[in-house]
Order: C-alpha cells, then structure tokens, then sequence
C-alpha cells in the first residue's frame, strides 16, 4: 500500500488550482507521493511550494460527522446517512481517497501497480498573492469549483469525489461564517 497528499486548493475568487499537462492537456489536482509522508502530514502544502512557488495556508472547514437516520436498520445496507455540520472547524484531512498505485519504468509511461493508494485530501488557499511559477511542460491555472470537476472527471475519479466533497464542505462553512457575523 503507498500514501499520497491530495490538495484542493483556493485563490480569493474561490477558483480551484489544476497543474495541466501541456502535451496531453490532462488537468490534475496536485498530489504528493513522496518518500517522506510523515514530513508532509505535518506541513502538508510545502511541496506545492517546491513545485509551483505558490504560498498556501490550510483552510479550516467545519467538521462533519455521519448521522444515521434510520439507526434501528436490520441490516447495514439499509442505513440511510446524512451527513451533519458541526460548529467547529478542522484544518485535518477533509477526506480520504482509495486509488490505485502507479508505478514508472524508466521512461516507458506509468503502470497500474495493483496495490491500493491512500490520498489525504487537504484544503489550502493562496496566501496573498502568490504567483505560480511555470514551467514548459506544466501550466499552472485556476477554474471555478464545477469547471474543475468537469476539468479532472474524465481521468481522475478520486480527485473528482474530492472536489465534490470539498464544494460541500466549502459552502457549508461560508454559510456558516456568515450567520455567525
């Protein structure tokens, strides 16, 4: 099993940031797969700044937990969820992702590994105003939430989930900020 970071990460217009392959227009979120997880679990958006020179805060989402409207269910299966706000925030793992490993062999392209990957989603946003550094094989950009999703769909459905659940965990929390002020 390999373990991965996983941002979802926001400028002040609410867009979501992708690292676009040029050559094959694929848009991702950005992940981090190194070596050294426990390093990355404690700061988890420095590798971003590695990569792209961007400067990212974590952003507090509300915590959430599961609430279970039919808990005198005979079977599991027949549980229905609903998934509850609380009014605290978290800057933990928004979510947690199962994808399947890849691997590289020299420079043949990367392989279906069989081994299962674990992704922790983190939420960021842009601190200031931070300018992504470019290079000439990755285009860094923003699109809004739902253009995003539909950006990453096609290639990465782990990612896809993540930004959906980061959409609702972000609207519910601006909701939020705003009927406490």
């Amino acid at each position: 099993m390999s373990f991965q970071i996983g941002a979802v990460v926001i400028n002040q217009k609410d867009e979501v940031l992708l690292f676009e392959n040029i050559a094959s227009g694929i848009s991702r979120l950005p992940r981090f797969d190194g070596k050294l997880l426990d390093v990355a679990c404690l700061s988890p958006f420095k590798f971003l700044y590695d990569q792209s020179q961007l400067e990212v805060d974590r952003l507090p989402l509300l915590m959430t937990k599961r609430q279970y409207r039919n808990s005198d269910a005979e079977s599991y299966d027949e549980l229905e969820q609903e998934l509850v706000f609380e009014n605290t925030f978290t800057t933990s793992p928004f979510s947690v992702g199962l994808d399947v490993a890849w691997f590289r062999i020299k420079q043949d392209p990367l392989y279906p590994d069989g081994r299962q990957c674990v992704v922790n989603w983190y939420s960021g946003i842009i601190r200031g105003n931070s300018v992504p550094s470019q290079s000439n094989d990755i285009r860094v950009h923003f699109l809004p939430i739902a253009e995003a999703i539909s950006a990453v769909s096609d290639n990465d459905y782990v990612a896809e989930n993540a930004l959906r659940a980061f959409d609702t965990l972000w609207t519910a929390t601006k909701h939020f900020q705003a009927g406490k002020r």
